[in-house]
C-alpha cells in the first residue's frame, strides 16, 4: 500500500471521527440527563403507572409525626425540574419535613396535569401517593401540604376544592387556573395566601424570584412562615 493511499485513508477516518463527535457527545448528554432527572418512584393509580421523585432528609425520625410538601411542575416540566426549581429540598433539609414532586402525564404532548376536564384521574393519583407515603412514612396528617407552579399551580387549586379534608393549605405560583372560582364546591375552609389574583405556599428562594417580577423588589419576605407552614421539631 502506497504512503498516498494510507495518507487518504487517514484524512477519510479523522473526518468521519470529527463527523461522529457531535453525534457521540449529544448522545452521551442525553443519557447523563436521562440519569439525573428520572424519577425515583413508582405507583400504580387509576390503571396506570404514575412516577414521582420523592425526598427524605437525613434528619427523618420515623418516631415523629413528620410533615410531608407536595410540590408539582408546571406544563412541560418534570418532578427533577421542579426539584431544582422550587429548591424545599434544601428547607426540608433546614426544617425537617418530607417533599414528594410528582409527575403529571405526557400523553402525546408535554407533560402536563389535567386541570379541568378528567381532572380526577390526578386527584385520585395524589390521593393515592400520600396513601403510599404515609404507609411507609410517619407523616402527620394535620401538615400535608401542596404548592405548584403555573399547570401545577392549578392542580394544587383542584385539590383544594377536593381534597380540602386531606390537605392542610395549597400554594399557587403564577397558576394556570383555567376552571372558575365556582367551581369548588368544597365548603371545608382552606389555608392560602394571595399574590395577583393566585395563592402561595412557598419558600423565599422559589417565591422571590417571582415577587420581583410582580412587584419590582426583592425584600425578602417567608411566606411559608406566614401561613405557618414552618413546624417546630
Amino acid at each position: 500500500m502506497s504512503k498516498r493511499t494510507m495518507s487518504k485513508r487517514t484524512v477519510i477516518g479523522v473526518v468521519l471521527l470529527l463527523l461522529a463527535l457531535p453525534a457521540a457527545v449529544a448522545l452521551s448528554e442525553a443519557v447523563i440527563f436521562h440519569v439525573r432527572n428520572r424519577p425515583n418512584g413508582t405507583i400504580v393509580s387509576s390503571g396506570k403507572t404514575r412516577e414521582y421523585f420523592l425526598y427524605v432528609p437525613r434528619s427523618y425520625d420515623r418516631t415523629k409525626p413528620t410533615p410531608l410538601v407536595i410540590s408539582m411542575h408546571g406544563a412541560g416540566g418534570w418532578p427533577v425540574q421542579q426539584r431544582d426549581l422550587s429548591l424545599w429540598n434544601d428547607l426540608a433539609d433546614r426544617e425537617g419535613f418530607i417533599v414528594v414532586y410528582p409527575s403529571g402525564i405526557s400523553g402525546r404532548g408535554p407533560r402536563t396535569w389535567r386541570v379541568g376536564r378528567n381532572f380526577q384521574t390526578d386527584v385520585r393519583f395524589i390521593s393515592d401517593l400520600i396513601d403510599k407515603l404515609q404507609a411507609r412514612y410517619n407523616i402527620d396528617p394535620l401538615r400535608i401540604y401542596a404548592n405548584g407552579i403555573s399547570n401545577g399551580g392549578g392542580m394544587s387549586f383542584a385539590l383544594s376544592c377536593r381534597m380540602s379534608h386531606r390537605i392542610a393549605a395549597v400554594g399557587l405560583v403564577a397558576a394556570a387556573n383555567f376552571v372558575p372560582w365556582e367551581w369548588c364546591a368544597d365548603t371545608r375552609p382552606h389555608h392560602q395566601r394571595a399574590l395577583r389574583g393566585g395563592s402561595f405556599l412557598c419558600h423565599d428562594s422559589y417565591c422571590n424570584r417571582y415577587r420581583v417580577a410582580a412587584r419590582g423588589s426583592n425584600t425578602p419576605e417567608s411566606a411559608a412562615g406566614n401561613i405557618g407552614f414552618r413546624v417546630a421539631r
